[in-house]
C-alpha cells in the first residue's frame, strides 16, 4: 500500500494437472462378430485407464484395447489422474453385428454348359458381391441372383462376399462342375 509505505508480497505455488482427455461421456462403437478391432479413442500419458469389464479386451489398462467380442457390452473406462487423484468415468456401448449365415449354394454337376443362375441366401439382410476370384477384384455383380449365360468345361468355381450396413462381412464359395455329355449317334 503506497500510502502507508508498506510493501506485502505473497508467493503461491499453482500446480496445474495435466488435462484430463476430452471424450464423448456416452460413446457408442460397431463391431463386427469375432474380429479383432482396436478402435482410436482419445488417449494421454498422463493418466492411467482401467476398463470394467473386462470381457472381450486384451488390456484393461490402456486407452484402445483390442475388442474381440460375439455379443453387445457395456463398458466403462475409469480416467484418473494420479497427481491429483481426479478422474472421469466414460461409458461405451460395444455394439456387435448380427452373426450372418450365408450361402452362395450348393456345389452342382451340370451336364451343360448353361445357362446357370447362382442365388445367395441370408439370415440378415445384407448387400452381395460375386467374383471368380477369391479378391474380389473382378465383380460379376451385386445381387442376390447372378445369371451366367455360359460356364467353362469342368470346375467353375464363384465366391460370395456379403456384407451389412456396419462393413462387417462373410465369405462363401460354391463350385459349379460343367461336364456336358458330349455323344455322337451313327
Amino acid at each position: 500500500n503506497p500510502a502507508s509505505g508498506c510493501d506485502t508480497t505473497i508467493s503461491v505455488r499453482v500446480e496445474v494437472s495435466p488435462m484430463l482427455p476430452v471424450v464423448e461421456l456416452d460413446t457408442t462403437l460397431d463391431f463386427c462378430p469375432g474380429i479383432p478391432k482396436k478402435v482410436n479413442l482419445p488417449e494421454s500419458s498422463l493418466v492411467t485407464y482401467l476398463w470394467s469389464p473386462s470381457t472381450g479386451l486384451d488390456n484393461v489398462n490402456v486407452a484402445n484395447p483390442t475388442f474381440t467380442l460375439n455379443t453387445n457390452q457395456l463398458y466403462t473406462v475409469k480416467i484418473t489422474d494420479p497427481k491429483t487423484n481426479c478422474n472421469l468415468v466414460w461409458k461405451v456401448t460395444a455394439q456387435v453385428s448380427p452373426e450372418a449365415v450365408i450361402s452362395a449354394g450348393r456345389d452342382t454337376t451340370l451336364c451343360n454348359y448353361g445357362p446357370y443362375t447362382l442365388t445367395a441366401t441370408s439370415s440378415i439382410p445384407l448387400s452381395f458381391q460375386w467374383s471368380r476370384l477369391p479378391d474380389f477384384s473382378n465383380n460379376l455383380g451385386n445381387q442376390a441372383s447372378l445369371k451366367r449365360d455360359t460356364l467353362s468345361r469342368a470346375e467353375n468355381t464363384f465366391y460370395l462376399k456379403a456384407t451389412d450396413a456396419k462393413g462387417c462381412f462373410w465369405r462363401d464359395t460354391v463350385v459349379i462342375n460343367a461336364v456336358p455329355v458330349e455323344a455322337s449317334m451313327p
